[in-house]
């Protein structure tokens, strides 16, 4: 409050040295500060009882706040100087008025209240700018507490939600380096190296945030969605049930619980997980009942949660995209276009909207504007199979026989095992007339068709074993 130089929204470990002797010059500094500020409220009690005041102010309200009556779990932090600091401007404003009533002393007190709104009020400024966004605030805290376990494990959140992945990787092992007991900040690096491609390591750091914290239900859910997005259905299982069994109590955990029993295979349990959470009326809430839904299958229960929170946040692209998801599937493509459209308004370069959208154009014989939006992904990303498909259907319903092979082969040529890509390929050649070509092709793609329908239920029992 005094001399505000260096501020920062995190003092946690270990920013503030832990004084271990009575002896330590930071206690004995602090400790004749207090003695000081007490025995000047005893003395000013009768002639300056305004002094007395403003100390006994800024005392009570900090004693809830100070660890001494009870632990609070905040070693320290500025917010909660808000209601003490009446106190201690009460004590500045005796002292400018004091100075005021000397001889000639209304001057210099003029003066002491420029710089006091000068300084402080630039300072005030100065720090305003720190709180411009998350990023720029917890740099300014890794700045300002370089020792702070929290002040690197909020940069490192920041930077991973922006993308910056290397940057977060880099906070969120210098925050483990002060204190490796964060079952949080292990999961903050096993997202940040998986989206690095470091699968691996991604895997064991998801692995010791649940061995720090097994009770962390959260811990639980992040590495189930882990080993869902590995395809490792049974392990996901486990993890999501863990987390259940700890208790999921908020609202997006809740949901999030829901999605990842959906993933694994599990509707049941997912069902279980909505009921918990449907009490509230809010946008996640009916968002990801939707999703989830979708997921089930049941279109009307999905539309009906969609549209809800379309209602509460008609600007959600995600909402958007999963209402046309779910039109698409009802067989209403003008809707599906509708909230396509919607999506691309939102968001003019989603890849996956284009894509969607070219699907109900064709659906509905407009294949020039479907072939249009395809092409309009290619030049984005010229590897996208999933566009380079579509255009391939897209080519043959309109007869251009030879551009719908190049594309199909195309798609092959990046996913072989594609079995739905070669026996659209096999369907081109025979009506090119080349039978024996699209016989190879129909029998490759059902050959692929029958390894993986034997390699599922023998997956499943090495799982289980």
């Amino acid at each position: 409050m005094l001399l505000p130089v260096r501020l920062s929204s995190d003092y946690a470990y270990n920013q503030i040295p832990v004084g271990r002797s009575l002896f330590d010059p930071g206690v004995l500094a602090a400790l004749l500060v207090l003695l000081t500020a007490c025995a000047l409220a005893v003395l000013a009690w009768y002639r300056r009882p305004v002094i007395s005041f403003g100390i006994a102010v800024f005392a009570l309200t900090i004693l809830p706040v100070s660890n001494l009556a009870f632990p609070i779990g905040t070693i320290m932090a500025e917010r909660v100087l808000y209601l003490p600091s009446l106190g201690f401007c009460l004590l500045l404003a005796v002292a400018v008025m004091a100075l005021a009533a000397r001889p000639r002393g209304r001057l210099p007190a003029a003066g002491a209240i420029v710089l006091l709104l000068l300084g402080y009020g630039t300072r005030t400024i100065l720090r305003n700018r720190d709180w411009h966004s998350n990023a720029v605030l917890f740099a300014a805290a890794v700045s300002t507490s370089p020792n702070s376990a929290g002040a690197h494990y909020n940069l490192g959140m920041a930077l991973l939600s922006s993308g910056d992945f290397s940057g977060a990787q880099r906070e969120f092992e210098r925050s483990l380096g002060i204190y490796p007991k964060v079952s949080g900040a292990y999961s903050g690096l096993g997202e940040t190296l998986e989206k690095r491609g470091q699968i691996d390591a991604a895997a064991h750091a998801y692995q010791i945030a649940t061995k720090v914290d097994p009770n962390s239900s959260l811990a639980h859910l992040n590495l189930g969605y882990f080993y869902g997005r590995r395809k490792m259905t049974s392990e996901a299982l486990e993890e999501f049930r863990s987390a259940a069994r700890l208790g999921v109590y908020g609202e997006k955990d809740l949901t999030d619980l829901a999605v990842g029993f959906i993933l694994a295979g599990s509707p049941i349990e997912a069902q279980d997980s909505l009921k918990t959470a449907a009490s509230s009326n809010s946008f996640m809430l009916r968002s990801n009942l939707g999703l989830v839904y979708l997921r089930l299958g049941w279109l009307t229960d999905a539309q009906r949660e969609l549209e809800m929170a379309a209602a509460l946040e008609p600007n959600s692209l995600e909402v958007q995209m999963n209402l046309g998801k779910v039109h698409a599937l009802r067989g209403v493509p003008a809707q599906a276009e509708a909230h396509f459209k919607n999506s691309l308004r939102l968001q003019p370069g989603n890849l996956e909207a284009l894509n969607l959208l070219a699907t109900v154009l064709g659906e509905q014989g407009r294949l020039s504007e479907a072939q249009e939006a395809l092409e309009t992904v290619l030049r984005l990303q010229p590897s996208n199979g999933q566009a380079r498909y579509i255009l391939g259907v897209i080519f043959a319903k309109q007869g251009r026989l030879i551009d719908a092979q190049r594309e199909l082969e195309a798609v092959l040529r990046v996913t072989p095992q594609d079995s739905i890509a070669r026996r659209a390929l096999s369907e081109v050649l025979r009506r090119q007339g080349r039978t024996r070509e699209a016989k190879r092709e129909l029998h490759l793609a059902e050959e692929q068709e029958r390894r993986l329908r034997s390699a599922a239920p023998r997956e499943s029992r090495q799982r289980a074993r």
